[in-house]
């Protein structure tokens, strides 16, 4: 049974913030080849970790927030991470807790997911860098 990507895209969006505010893509790498599924939650876990820490700490330099942005398509739920004076533009929200329980769940089932997620996860990140510029 084929699991509906879309579905997981808020997850794409936690590995590219994590990502944009470590500057580097190993979260990312980490998932995308993960052989197991709990190398694959680790993964997440520590992204999930990077988040967290960001936003609950009074950091001036990195910071995380969920905002509205205008599109041509019209308005966007999107994440804003400011990373020392850069900000990037991720267009979709955090996951829920629920998201992540069902991604875990599916990731139990069959391990292909992380991969695929983790190629959208680049993809997000690359277009929040491209356009962040």
């Amino acid at each position: 049974m084929e699991e509906s990507l879309d579905k997981f895209r808020r997850i794409a969006t936690a590995l590219a913030v994590a990502s944009l505010i470590m500057g580097n893509t190993n979260v990312i790498d980490r998932i995308a080849y993960s052989l197991t599924p709990e190398q694959a939650v680790r993964a997440l876990n520590d992204s999930m970790r990077t988040i967290s820490s960001i936003m609950s700490s009074n950091q001036s330099d990195v910071k995380v927030e969920k905002t509205t942005v205008k599109t041509k398509k019209g308005e966007v739920t999107a994440t804003k991470v400011t990373v020392e004076g850069n900000q990037y533009f991720v267009y979709s929200a955090l996951p829920s807790e629920d998201e992540v329980a069902e991604f875990i769940d599916a990731l139990t089932k069959d391990i292909r997911i992380a991969r695929k997620v983790g190629g959208m996860a680049l993809a997000t990140y690359v277009k929040a860098l491209e356009k962040g510029e």
